[in-house]
């Protein structure tokens, strides 16, 4: 189970959208392990079900064009074939309850940008990579996050050994933005 908070323009989409979403990101975070095997992802939405079985048969341009992303990226990554089995919600307690409380302290906080970009520019500094953070609070392309992200470089700062890479680490707690 992955638990990520959506970005602002994220989260205005239909929730059948949000459900393929939320699958397309379990694929990318995992695609490592899933190499040249056969995938089923179970989802709780009858909708996102049917859209990745029959690869994309909406009327929704947005829709179909979300599964078409989805399936490129199984292909790009040698997931050998994807299927979605429905699972009641009922029966998915723990994901559903979990969505819904999400624990912000984990991600939200940050360098003001526009201090950290000035304090770099003056220290003649440049990181190549950022650490503990996610992709809704990332200020570098490469990261890498606490918990499973779709976007993240490396997962877990602290088994990731990091020979000659240049990094900084940001205190959320010391360095609050109000």
């Amino acid at each position: 189970m992955i638990l990520l908070k959506l970005l602002v323009t994220e989260s205005e989409h239909h929730i059948n959208y949000l459900e393929l979403l939320a699958a397309f990101f379990a694929l990318r975070c995992f695609h490592s392990s899933l190499s040249g095997k056969h995938v089923t992802i179970m989802i709780d939405n009858c909708f996102a079900v049917s859209q990745i079985n029959n690869m994309g048969i909406c009327h929704s341009e947005e829709f179909n064009s979300l599964v078409v992303q989805i399936l490129e990226f199984c292909i790009s990554h040698n997931i050998t074939w994807l299927t979605a089995a429905h699972i009641p919600g009922s029966s998915n307690v723990i994901a559903d309850g979990e969505s819904r409380h999400f624990h912000s302290q984990d991600t939200g906080w940050m360098l003001n940008s526009e201090l950290l970009t000035g304090a770099l520019k003056t220290l003649n500094f440049q990181p190549e990579i950022e650490l503990f953070v996610s992709r809704l609070n990332k200020q570098l392309p490469v990261f890498c996050s606490l918990r499973p992200d779709p976007e993240a470089s490396f997962i877990n700062p602290f088994t990731v050994f990091l020979l000659s890479a240049v990094f900084y680490r940001c205190y959320r707690k010391s360095f609050r933005i109000r």
